[in-house]
């Protein structure tokens, strides 16, 4: 079954199984509908690996070899760490399957283990003297690789919301290499070098290939050496040997033991990661997942691959390599931030009228709502455009007509009589506000849509509350002022961290001096109410900039009374 195969049934699987759990959620459609279709995302991974080495014939090296005693090659302590970054796209209507890309990055370390090597084959001396020489290593020889691996991954896509937070998700595909650097490391690695001459009825050295050597051999060997000179020193007689160029010694330690790990490939791996994820604010949600990872690594085939030859030499025991598959198993932890065009519910419906009851002798009584106007109000983030969910106040000459909320949507609707109304809206999070609603001019039985941006509360915010005023030339305050003023100290109780400029403006009617006074003035009036509400006076600072920073024309009645203002400035959240 080939690869592309493989993960289409796996993902067609894993794809009926999310279904079939969530048939009965009628919310999940919708939800799914509503979100981005694009995001970008980052995680880590961490994890073990499992191998499945493939091994070349080590003997076919060595000339006529004999005696050989080689264990195969395990795998064992491995572990890796991961990391990635994705761009994804939803393609389909309702936004569950996607396409995406990116980039991965693995780091992982792993041992080799060789518990027995030993073999015996034909050699030539430094002085051109046919023997036989004989390697053993005395301990099991053991390797730590370091591999680093840099990949562009392109996957299939699929999401399903549970409701508004959870959701399921899996991810399929292949991952296309770019970039592999691997390096070993064998610190405690020893050899023992020895050598056996054999030698003609002449006295040339000749190659004995007996798997015995002949009593009459010359043996340079531990085992001999022990047992002919019980009272001499071996490692000082091998050690002369070498001394005098013959190619022995024990317990030798390579002079190298680390470098590069030569001629691999990665062409492309497979990988399939199911997760969960869960919404932490509507375009942002945190995924736990698993992945599986299947990578195979092959080494260019070298006949000629000797693990030590000549005394000193060491060669990683990873060119000695056919392949290695690895099945690299990790949980994750990611984020996904989505972005693009949201998908908005539709307003809801107005209530239908009540049914008129079905009495011969009385008139049906009329719609009421034909002689009303329809209002659809929709809270949206003033920075961001989002829609916001929050409380809405109707009030007709202080008198309070409806009192609602708009929900996730941020749409809210009622009717009301034609006339004049002010509008206080308020939400978790944003500065609240007061509008003047003019419906006196509508017609009874039509519909009119307002959009109502709110700023939201963070550092450096400047805004203006509306509903502030105070009586002419004076720093009186009027109590239509009291309503917005009173949600202000709401939020800053609220907040205790929160430190705002609260800053008096004027128009450039009349004397200088005597405007920056009444601008200071009217500061400390807002500053000192919202104190008599609980505020910490450290919460606030009053300023008055008089007529020096004016933000429309003081040539004109309009402008003038645009720059008679109280600004409000977020010093700290």
């Amino acid at each position: 079954m080939n690869l592309l195969k493989k993960i289409s049934i796996g993902f067609g699987l894993a794809v009926t199984t999310f279904n079939l759990a969530n048939a009965q959620n009628t919310n999940t459609l919708g939800t799914d509908a509503q979100m981005p279709r694009w995001f970008i995302g980052g995680g880590i991974a961490a994890g073990t690996q499992i191998g499945n080495i493939e091994q070349n014939n080590w003997n076919q090296a060595y000339t006529n070899a004999l005696n050989a005693s080689i264990s195969n090659l395990d795998q064992t302590g491995a572990s890796h760490l991961g990391l990635n970054l994705s761009l994804g796209y939803y393609f389909d209507k309702n936004r569950n399957f996607g396409l995406g890309t990116g980039l991965q990055y693995l780091s992982s370390k792993t041992q080799y283990s060789l518990d027995k090597f030993g073999i015996e084959y034909q050699s030539t001396d430094n002085f051109g003297s046919t023997f036989r020489q004989g390697l053993r290593a005395n301990a099991p020889i053991e390797e730590q690789i370091k591999q680093t691996l840099i990949g562009l991954p392109v996957m299939l896509m699929y999401k399903k919301q549970l409701n508004n937070k959870w959701g399921l998700n899996l991810d399929a595909g292949v991952v296309f290499n770019l970039s592999q650097k691997a390096t070993f490391s064998a610190e405690e690695t020893k050899f023992d070098y020895e050598a056996i001459y054999s030698f003609d009825a002449n006295g040339n050295p000749v190659y004995d290939n007996s798997p015995t050597p002949n009593p009459n051999d010359w043996l340079v060997t531990k085992a001999h050496y022990e047992k002919v000179n019980s009272d001499g020193n071996v490692n000082v007689y091998f050690e002369d040997l070498y001394s005098k160029g013959y190619n022995v010694g024990l317990g030798v330690k390579p002079n190298s033991t680390e470098g590069d790990v030569k001629n691999t490939s990665i062409s492309m791996s497979w990988f399939i990661r199911p997760s969960v994820s869960y919404r932490i604010k509507p375009n942002l949600a945190l995924h736990a997942n698993l992945v599986y990872q299947q990578v195979k690594t092959t080494f260019e085939q070298d006949a000629s691959y000797r693990i030590t030859n000549k005394r000193g030499e060491y060669n990683s025991m990873s060119n000695g390599l056919k392949s290695n598959s690895q099945g690299l198993l990790q949980f994750g932890l990611g984020i996904r931030y989505y972005f693009g065009k949201e998908k908005a519910e539709k307003p809801l419906p107005p209530p239908p009228p009540p049914a008129a009851p079905e009495v011969k002798e009385e008139p049906k009584k009329a719609d009421p709502y034909k002689e009303m106007v329809k209002v659809t109000i929709k809270l949206q983030d003033e920075k961001y455009g989002k829609p916001v969910p929050g409380s809405i106040v109707i009030k007709q000459k202080n008198k309070e007509v409806f009192n609602g909320n708009a929900d996730a949507s941020g749409w809210s609707n009622f009717y009301l009589e034609p006339g004049n109304y002010n509008v206080s809206v308020s939400a978790k999070g944003y500065i609240p506000a007061e509008e003047e609603l003019n419906l006196k001019g509508s017609e009874k039985g039509t519909s009119k849509i307002i959009e109502l941006k709110q700023p939201k509360i963070e550092k450096g915010l400047v805004f203006k509350l509306k509903a502030i005023n105070f009586e002419t030339g004076a720093d009186k305050m009027k109590e239509s002022s009291f309503d917005i003023l009173n949600k202000m100290a709401a939020i800053l109780n609220e907040n205790p961290n929160m430190v705002i400029e609260v800053a008096g403006h004027t128009d450039n009617v009349g004397d200088d001096q005597k405007n920056l006074v009444l601008s200071e003035n009217r500061a400390k009036t807002v500053m000192n109410y919202l104190i008599s509400k609980g505020v910490k006076a450290s919460q606030m600072k009053a300023v008055g900039y008089g007529e020096t920073q004016p933000i429309a024309d003081n040539n004109t009645e309009d402008g003038r009374l645009a720059n008679r203002r109280v600004m409000f400035t977020v010093l700290e959240f």
